[in-house]
């Protein structure tokens, strides 16, 4: 079995990093600050472990 090139594989990463939080009951709160992710940011990317306050900051995600 092949890897899948870089970009997919950090995308897949990202894809089960969110479905670990989903089923820890963390899913939709920030993973820096504790703080909710508004769902207008989780809308065009589920995958978003952190909220805009942390994203701002340097390495937010």
């Amino acid at each position: 079995m092949t890897r899948p090139p870089p970009r997919r594989a950090a995308a897949l990463a990202r894809i089960a990093a969110a479905l670990a939080r989903i089923e820890s009951g963390e899913y939709g709160w920030c993973a820096r600050c504790g703080e909710p992710i508004a769902p207008g940011r989780l809308a065009p990317d589920p995958a978003l472990p952190t909220c805009v306050a942390c994203a701002g900051q340097a390495g937010g995600g």
